[in-house]
């Protein structure tokens, strides 16, 4: 896979978006639940990225991740799309 910055630059195959910062408080329970069971969900920050596998197409699946710039810790999930 690939990071494109525009659906324009992804050629062929799967490729993903640039992380979009969303708010960490926003991102899902699973991860929520991770950052709580380490004791410091203060230290990370959210992100999205969109998958596409063509890019005239929909997305097909959402990462959404937690990373801590300071340690380099991360705790990601992917969610498919329905098609």
């Amino acid at each position: 896979m690939r990071v494109c910055a525009k659906l324009e630059d992804a050629a062929l195959g799967p490729f993903w978006t640039p992380p979009l910062p969303v708010d960490r408080d926003k991102l899902s329970p699973s991860i929520l639940r991770e950052l709580d069971q380490r004791g410091d969900r203060r230290s990370f920050k959210g992100y999205v990225l969109q998958i596409y596998d063509v890019p005239d197409g929909k997305p097909s699946g959402v990462f959404e991740i937690a990373f801590c710039s300071k340690t380099g810790a991360a705790c990601a999930i992917y969610e498919s799309e329905a098609g």
